[in-house]
């Protein structure tokens, strides 16, 4: 069943010169990232129902196969988890 968090789950992130994740720390494990699938960048202003959000999201696939979306939230400066697809 794919896990899904709303406000995301606080993560632990290593990230590469070029600011993409190479791997987090989710529930004390170590998952390397063996590649980013996709990338996206989603900006909402401050008058929207959400308030205002600025995040960069990644769709990776560790080494192990996992498959998660993480984001990186460029106002409060954290990494979060948001969805573990089964």
């Amino acid at each position: 069943m794919t896990r899904i968090w709303s406000a995301g789950e606080p993560i632990a992130v290593t990230a590469g010169d070029d600011d993409m994740p190479r791997l987090f720390i989710w529930n004390d494990i170590t998952h390397p990232i063996a590649r980013i699938s996709e990338q996206w960048r989603v900006s909402v202003d401050w008058w929207s129902d959400a308030g205002e959000i600025d995040r960069a999201y990644f769709r990776v696939v560790t080494k192990t196969g996992l498959l998660c979306e993480l984001y990186f939230d460029l106002r409060e400066q954290s990494w979060r988890l948001v969805r573990v697809y089964d």
